[in-house]
C-alpha cells in the first residue's frame, strides 16, 4: 500500500503543470526535495520507486 502511494506521488513529476511550477520555484523546492529523493534512491526497497526517483532526479538536473 505505501509503495503505491509513493508511486502515485512520484507520477506528479510527469505533469507539465507541476514541472512548470518546479522550474519557477526550483531555488525553494530543490533544497527540500533533493535530499529526500537522494536518500530514497539509495535506501528504498521497491525497485519501481527507485526507478521513478531516478527519473525525478534526472528531471531536476534538466531543470537546472
Amino acid at each position: 500500500m505505501i509503495g503505491k502511494v509513493a508511486e502515485r506521488a512520484l507520477y506528479f513529476w510527469h505533469n507539465e503543470y507541476i514541472l512548470s511550477l518546479i522550474e519557477e520555484n526550483s531555488n525553494t523546492i530543490m533544497p527540500i526535495m533533493f535530499p529526500a529523493l537522494y536518500k530514497i534512491s539509495k535506501e528504498h526497497w521497491n525497485q519501481t520507486i527507485i526507478a521513478l526517483v531516478y527519473n525525478v532526479l534526472k528531471t531536476f538536473m534538466e531543470v537546472n
